[in-house]
C-alpha cells in the first residue's frame, strides 16, 4: 500500500455523487454507511464502500485481528475489534453524520453522498433502461441475489413499473416465479404483496410485448 488511505469498492458498491466527496473523511481512518438498526455507539459501518486508512488496514493484517468463519469482514472490524482497535492503537471510526455523508446502505441519507452499497438502492440513480442493461449483463446468480430481489420489491413499492419491467424477465428466467416469491417474502414482503408484486410484474411485461407503450401506460393509470 502506498497511499495514506484506501477506498474500497466491493463489485456492489458505487460512486454517486463526486461532487459529495470531502478531505473530512481524511480525518478518520474507517468510514462505511451507517448501520442504523445498532444504536450502541458502534455503527459505522458497511465495507462495502469503505475508507480505510493504510495504519488500520496494516493491523487488519496482523494476527491479533484475525478473520472469523461465518462473521463478515466490516463487522468485525466495526464492532468485534473496534473496542481494541480504539483503544490500543488509536483508530478513529467516523461519527453518524460524516459516514450519512460518505455513503449508504439501509438507510435513507439527509442528504448527497459520495456512495452507496447494495444493488436494492440502484432505482434511486438508474433509469429503467440502464437497470435492464444491467441485469442483461450479470450473471444469472447476480440476477437472483437477495439484495437483486429487493431491489425489484423496492420498485414495486416506489411504483417505478419501468423498472420492473425492466428487472422481472431475467429474474424470471435465473429463478423462477415460484422461488422469486419465497425470496421477496424473505427479504421482507408479506406473501399477498409478494403475489401482487409478481402478478403486476408479468402484466406489464405482457402489455408491453402486446400494446408497447399504450399498453403500459393504460396499465400503470389503472393501479
Amino acid at each position: 500500500m502506498r497511499t495514506p488511505w484506501v477506498l474500497v469498492i466491493q463489485w456492489d458498491g458505487y460512486v454517486a455523487d463526486p461532487d459529495a466527496w470531502s478531505d473530512e473523511f481524511f480525518n478518520y481512518d474507517y468510514i462505511g454507511a451507517r448501520w442504523p438498526w445498532h444504536n450502541d455507539g458502534m455503527s459505522v459501518g458497511n465495507g462495502g464502500f469503505s475508507l480505510r486508512s493504510t495504519k488500520l488496514m496494516r493491523l487488519l493484517a496482523s494476527d491479533e485481528f484475525p478473520l472469523r468463519d461465518g462473521i463478515y469482514e466490516d463487522k468485525l472490524i466495526g464492532r468485534i475489534y473496534r473496542p481494541l482497535l480504539e483503544s490500543k492503537y488509536g483508530i478513529r471510526f467516523a461519527p453518524n453524520d460524516v459516514a450519512d455523508r460518505f455513503s449508504y446502505e439501509n438507510s435513507h441519507p439527509p442528504g448527497p453522498t459520495f456512495g452507496f452499497h447494495s444493488p436494492h438502492n440502484l432505482a434511486r440513480h438508474l433509469d429503467a433502461s440502464a437497470l435492464q442493461e444491467l441485469v442483461a449483463m450479470a450473471h444469472p446468480s447476480t440476477v437472483a441475489a437477495d439484495s437483486m430481489v429487493c431491489l425489484l420489491g423496492n420498485c414495486f413499492l416506489a411504483h417505478e413499473f419501468p423498472s420492473m419491467e425492466a428487472l422481472f424477465p431475467a429474474m424470471k428466467q435465473a429463478i423462477g416465479v415460484n422461488e422469486l416469491r419465497d425470496r421477496l417474502i424473505k427479504v421482507g414482503m408479506n406473501d399477498a404483496l409478494a403475489t401482487y408484486c409478481l402478478s403486476l410484474c408479468e402484466k406489464l411485461v405482457r402489455a408491453s410485448a402486446e400494446d408497447g407503450k399504450l399498453g403500459r401506460q393504460q396499465l400503470e393509470e389503472a393501479q
